[in-house]
């Protein structure tokens, strides 16, 4: 994973872009992980995705967000992937949660915070 945070990423929302970074610094952790700190590591990522879209959902609720059904539901099916890994790399298999980390997390981070993420932050900067 060599997604580093910088100014480019910006959406233009304070709370967004602190969690963006926040996030990206945490799989910045990852290379050289040992089982036991990949899970831990893994564990600390879906605990600040929780955090983070329980932020951005309420974010939108409050503005009445056009398009909340659909961001939320991406929030939703994000958690219950990496709720599923890590349950399963709690119980010894790291396969799935290894590969999400090394080539999934990625391209779906950039994809959601150009697509959804930014619609969001540019129509609430309007509200």
């Amino acid at each position: 994973m060599d997604l580093m945070w910088n100014d480019g990423l910006k959406v233009g929302n304070d709370m967004m872009d602190h969690d963006h970074r926040e996030l990206l610094d945490l799989l910045a952790r990852f290379p050289g992980a040992g089982d036991d700190a990949f899970v831990a590591l893994f564990a600390e990522v879906a605990e600040h995705l929780t955090e983070h879209f329980e932020r951005e959902n309420a974010l939108m609720r409050e503005h009445g967000f056009f398009a909340y059904h659909c961001h939320h539901g991406e929030h939703e099916s994000v958690l219950a992937d990496v709720r599923a890994l890590l349950d399963a790399a709690r119980s010894g298999d790291l396969r799935g949660a290894r590969t999400y980390i090394e080539t999934g997390i990625g391209p779906w981070f950039i994809n959601h915070r150009n697509s959804m993420d930014w619609v969001t932050a540019q129509t609430l900067k309007g509200a």
